[in-house]
């Protein structure tokens, strides 16, 4: 029994060793982003009166924390009938095959129709081109709409998880852009909270699971 307490122990020693995010975002204040590292870039066109700013409780109240503890976005980033392209840029991070993107999102409950786009870059800049079509740098890892496997963007908080596995890895930053078409006819106001961004060590898990395994055979060869 003791060596299977042992084994039990190495269990959750490594899971908790491997759940320790780099990065946690919640929103509380917007206005302490771009000293934390993050870049809040408008290359909506033409850009409009809005950016990125304190959510607005009166619209939707956050998913956690206090009613406005969360980042929004609306049709204003981009003058009337033009593109919005509106981008907020994580912190430079170092990343795995195994890291892991988090955030809860949703949109206001109209007819508008709103889009949200995952982007990385191995680089460490922020970059990202003069129009609104130019995204730099930054590959596509999915919209917001297709990640949770829907046709609309979700009108009442969703968490979506984005991996890493197959882009390959290293240094680099993280994208969310607000991106919209024609906004005469289209976007009305977006929320994001809760990003959290993980790098498990999947190669120190296996060896503790290995070391796991052998303290069981052995319990089982003394028994």
């Amino acid at each position: 029994m003791r060596v299977l307490s042992i084994a039990a122990a190495l269990l959750l020693a490594s899971g908790v060793a491997q759940a320790d995010p780099i990065l946690i975002e919640n929103f509380d204040d917007v206005t302490n982003l771009t000293g934390n590292g993050w870049a809040l870039v408008n290359h909506s066109s033409p850009v409009g009166q809005t950016g990125w700013f304190q959510g607005e409780d009166a619209i939707f109240s956050a998913y956690e924390g206090s009613d406005n503890s969360y980042l929004g976005a609306n049709f204003n980033n981009a003058g009337f009938g033009g593109q919005i392209s509106n981008w907020l840029i994580t912190p430079f991070l170092s990343l795995n095959e195994a890291s892991y993107l988090t955030f809860y999102t949703r949109r206001n409950d109209s007819e508008f129709f709103d889009s949200l786009e995952v982007r990385y870059t191995m680089s460490d800049s922020t970059d990202v081109g003069v129009g609104a079509g130019d995204v730099g740098d930054f590959s596509s890892m999915g919209l917001v709409e297709l990640l949770l496997a829907g046709s609309d963007y979700p009108t009442d908080w969703i968490q979506v998880r984005v991996t890493f596995g197959n882009i390959g890895f290293g240094e680099g930053r993280i994208g969310l852009r607000y991106f919209v078409d024609d906004t005469s006819a289209n976007g009305d106001y977006i929320g994001i909270d809760s990003l959290v961004v993980g790098v498990p060590e999947p190669t120190s898990l296996a060896v503790l699971g290995l070391g796991v395994l052998g303290l069981v055979r052995l319990r089982r060869v003394r028994a």
